[in-house]
């Protein structure tokens, strides 16, 4: 284990990135902000290829020590200047401080153990605590319906009932009429 986070390299793992160098080359920004930049699992799961290369190096950590601001930024604007675009400090301030707002959520989330029923958000939740699996593993069950395709266990599945109070045929429904 690393003693400290290094965020060295990083802009060349975003440029390796087709997604994120698309957005940056067609005038976007590193990240994805049509979600909003408040950190919640939507945005974070959206904006999953900036952030796994941001968990590895977390997880790599000894303590699970947070990126400096400072290394983000300086990452962040070699990102841009690698696709020639002209952003102020300020952008490339926002975008450090989105990166590390994203970290330090999924970090939060993954200690809790609030993984959310998203198989991306949970991929990511994977990656700074890869003892959560048989966690998610049991998660992911139960999003799975029957495989008998009985569209009464669908809708259990889908509601997370395990209880048979959906099953009424129409013949129940009707007896007393």
């Amino acid at each position: 284990m690393a003693a400290g986070y290094t965020t060295d390299g990083l802009a060349e793992e975003w440029d390796n990135l087709d997604d994120v160098r698309g957005r940056v080359r067609g005038g976007g920004l590193l990240e994805d902000i049509s979600l909003g930049t408040d950190p919640s699992n939507r945005v974070a799961s959206l904006n999953s290829s900036i952030v796994v290369p941001l968990l590895v190096r977390l997880s790599l950590t000894r303590g699970l020590q947070l990126p400096a601001v400072d290394g983000l930024r300086a990452q962040v604007k070699k990102f841009y200047d690698m696709h020639s675009r002209d952003v102020t400090d300020s952008q490339i301030d926002d975008s450090a401080w989105f990166c590390r707002r994203m970290v330090v959520f999924v970090k939060m989330k993954a200690q809790k153990k609030l993984v959310s029923m998203d198989s991306t958000f949970q991929d990511l939740c994977l990656i700074v605590r890869p003892d959560l699996q048989d966690f998610v593993d049991q998660l992911r069950a139960q999003q799975q319906p029957d495989e008998d395709g009985d569209p009464a266990s669908m809708a259990e599945a889908a509601w997370g009932i395990r209880s048979g109070c959906l099953r009424l045929s129409a013949v129940d429904s009707f007896d007393g009429l």
